[in-house]
């Protein structure tokens, strides 16, 4: 019924993985 509120494992797996991506790039940078 939440799904807008309610994020499956992978969507939140998969910021938080944007996540670290984007600021290990900006370490790097």
């Amino acid at each position: 019924a939440a799904g807008a509120l309610e994020l499956p494992w992978p969507a939140r797996a998969l910021m938080r993985a944007a996540a670290k991506v984007m600021t290990t790039t900006a370490h790097r940078v």
